[in-house]
């Protein structure tokens, strides 16, 4: 029982490392530099024009369509656009953020399936 109290214990914590990791990255990408941002009514900060991925989404799809037998990665024009410094630190930490989100809901994902796993165990030996 033990086992299982841990593993109700990982689900929660990495439950909530998944959330906070999604909202710093939404308060990340809502602070790029590209856009430009106003106050609503309600004083929410509500931003206007592009994020540096959503352009750089825009520059691959661009590339791609002129380009329909070349394969251009995210990467390859990311990192293009970085070295020519076109990329703002805050974009930078929320693809950063969104890697770390990744790994936790993998982690829970591994804690899910464990528990499924006990609960199954459970079932067929109270049979």
């Amino acid at each position: 029982m033990a086992d299982l109290n841990k593993l109700i214990a990982g689900h929660a914590y990495w439950s909530d490392k998944k959330r906070e990791l999604k909202e710093q990255g939404m308060v990340e990408a809502a602070s790029c530099d590209e856009l430009d941002t106003c106050e609503d009514n309600h004083n929410q900060i509500v931003g206007f024009g592009k994020t540096c991925i959503e352009s750089t989404i825009e520059e691959l799809d661009l590339i791609r369509s002129e380009n329909p037998y070349d394969h251009y990665s995210f990467e390859e024009v990311w990192n293009n656009k970085d070295v020519d410094d076109e990329i703002c630190q805050h974009c930078k930490n929320v693809r950063k953020l969104k890697a770390q989100r990744v790994k936790a809901s993998r982690r829970l994902g591994a804690i899910r399936a464990a528990i499924t796993k006990a609960g199954r165990k459970i079932e067929y030996k109270a049979d």
